[in-house]
């Protein structure tokens, strides 16, 4: 209640809003995990067209471009890594997926970059290949 008064006289609908984008993110990203990955993709999408990419946390837009990577829309995926990498520079993993995403999509040199951001946000003592 306090946090619908911050917004305004419509503040309950803006939080109902906020609840519905959030739980179609949530399905989305529970579909991209069941390895139904145009669906989860879809429902990320949708969350996305509510709220934004800058709304989004990192792992669900890592879901969305894992998504368009196994679906093999390697350019999509690198554009959702991008993106990730954006919100979140210190995970390893983001950066290891766009890694793989602009090497099959045929972006060595982009691939090749990416690798340092890899060793640079490992955990210590972590073994980094490459």
């Amino acid at each position: 209640k306090e946090r619908a008064a911050e917004l305004g006289p419509r503040g309950d609908e803006a939080l109902a809003e906020q609840s519905r984008a959030t739980l179609i993110g949530d399905r989305g990203f529970a579909l991209v995990c069941a390895q139904r990955f145009s669906e989860g993709a879809k429902m990320i999408q949708q969350r996305i067209f509510r709220e934004g990419y800058n709304q989004l946390p990192p792992h669900l837009i890592n879901a969305l471009g894992y998504a368009h990577f196994k679906m093999e829309d390697y350019k999509q995926a690198d554009e959702a890594f991008e993106r990730a990498v954006k919100a979140d520079s210190a995970n390893p993993i983001l950066w290891n997926n766009l890694a793989a995403a602009k090497m099959v999509g045929g972006d060595l040199k982009g691939a090749d970059d990416a690798v340092p951001h890899i060793r640079q946000s490992a955990e210590p003592g972590c073994r980094v290949l490459g």
